[in-house]
């Protein structure tokens, strides 16, 4: 592949990532929003924020989806990892 070509690509492929990382963001923004509505009924009704089955049935989730799309187990396991402690912390302060 001439050097030109190559480098087109790898802008192109670029800002197909930066759209990627957009809707991620977006994404992770609406998880949270649930996760705060969530966290508003835990504390109205006296729960714990921290379910740790809730907890590692998110993280069997996020390692079956990541199997079923190539993603790798410590990807997967870091995203999920990530997105909990958001999550719980979230619900404990609000936004």
């Amino acid at each position: 592949m001439p050097e030109i070509d190559a480098s087109s690509e790898i802008s192109r492929l670029r800002l197909e990532i930066a759209e990627i990382d957009g809707e991620i963001v977006r994404l992770a923004a609406e998880r949270m929003r649930c996760a705060e509505k969530i966290g508003e009924f835990k504390r109205s009704l006296g729960l714990d924020v921290t379910v740790p089955a809730v907890e590692e049935a998110v993280k069997a989730r996020y390692a079956a989806l990541a199997e079923s799309v190539g993603l790798s187990d410590e990807c997967a396991s870091k995203l999920a990892e990530i997105l909990i402690a958001e999550a719980k912390r979230v619900q404990m302060e609000g936004k």
